[in-house]
């Protein structure tokens, strides 16, 4: 991708900001399409971003094989683990907003949001495949 495309997109649930991406991830108020903050850390492309179901936090997975949670507000990364498997390519909260799941290869990786040693809660192994 060339500097200054988007790889990816997510809306807030409440609309009010934008969130965008290639190797930083950057946030944007809807209402006057100014961008209001800039998330640092990854050191590759960003493959998925999504936010919570309350708007308070975002998730992010890159080339470089991190998943990152971040707080939308003060824009400061919680935590950041290296996914195992493949490369992560595909990122969601849970309903509760307590568990990020995230595609790593052949690999679906579920972790706990807010164990206090960040660790794969259940790693499902293999393809995924429709009952």
């Amino acid at each position: 991708m060339a500097a200054g495309t988007v790889g990816t997109l997510a809306v807030s649930p409440d609309g009010a900001t934008l969130a965008t991406s290639h190797r930083e991830i950057r946030l944007w108020d809807t209402a006057t399409g100014r961008r209001v903050r800039t998330l640092v850390g990854h050191s590759d492309g960003v493959n998925s971003i999504a936010f919570s179901p309350d708007g308070e936090l975002l998730a992010s997975v890159c080339d470089d094989r991190t998943l990152r949670p971040w707080d939308v507000a003060p824009g400061v990364e919680i935590w950041a683990i290296q996914t195992s498997g493949g490369l992560p390519k595909a990122v969601a909260f849970g309903p509760d907003g307590r568990s990020i799941t995230c595609s790593a290869g052949k690999d679906i990786l579920i972790y706990d949001l807010h164990a206090y040693d960040p660790r794969v809660d259940l790693w499902l192994t293999g393809p995924v495949v429709p009952d």
